[in-house]
This record gives C-alpha cells, sequence and structure tokens, in this order.
C-alpha cells in the first residue's frame, strides 16, 4: 500500500499565507495531527520525506527511520511566498480579466487588419 500524506499544520498555514520552500517547524495544531496520522497508520515499511522542517517532523511520527529525497520539496512560489491566500486569489483573478480584456480588445480592433493582409 502507498501512502501519500500531507505535513502537518504549521502557524503560516494556520495564518492562511502560501506556503512553499519556506521552511517553518509544526505548529501545536500540526504536531497533533502527525501524531493523530501515525496512530491511524500504524505500522509502516518505508517513509520518504522532503528535507523540509514540516515535512521531517511529520514523517518523524509515523517512522523513526525517515528517507529524503528533495524531489519531494514543494514548489518554490518565489515572491508570492508569504502572501495571503485569499490576496493571491484576489490578484489573479483582476490578472486574468485584465487579459480576458486585452484580448477581446485585440481581436475586435486587430483582427479585421490581420484578415485582410492574408
Amino acid at each position: 500500500m502507498l501512502y501519500v500524506v500531507r505535513h502537518g499544520r504549521t502557524e503560516v498555514n494556520a495564518a492562511g499565507k502560501l506556503l512553499g520552500r519556506g521552511d517553518p517547524e509544526l505548529d501545536e495544531t500540526g504536531r497533533t495531527q502527525a501524531l493523530d496520522l501515525a496512530n491511524r497508520l500504524g505500522k509502516v515499511d518505508l517513509v520518504i520525506s522532503s528535507p523540509l522542517k514540516r515535512t521531517m517532523e511529520t514523517a518523524s511520527y509515523i517512522s523513526d527511520t525517515v528517507e529524503t529525497d528533495p524531489r519531494w520539496l514543494e514548489l518554490d512560489y518565489g515572491k508570492l511566498e508569504g502572501y495571503s491566500i485569499e490576496n493571491i486569489a484576489i490578484f489573479c483573478s483582476i490578472y486574468t480579466a485584465i487579459s480576458i480584456v486585452i484580448v477581446l480588445i485585440f481581436q475586435k480592433n486587430y483582427k479585421p487588419v490581420l484578415q485582410n493582409k492574408t
């Protein structure tokens, strides 16, 4: 059986902020979640984790032996890291709307010109 699990909660997660390669530890709720998960899973043969603190800590509740593999690292969100997910969603919605308007303006104003050139 293969289980793919997410790390326990961190203070950054609890605040509703985007968390990628940042490396906070679990908060108390996250530790409780990791312990609960370990109890539900029981004995496992192999645990592989990204090298981030929150993932290693979650994995350590599941097994005393944890292999790390950087291929399991979170995405790198760059400058968006640490911003609230709500604000990112609003920004993306506005950006998408602006992009649609630009495409519509282009189609209305330039498509006839381009069609006449072919």
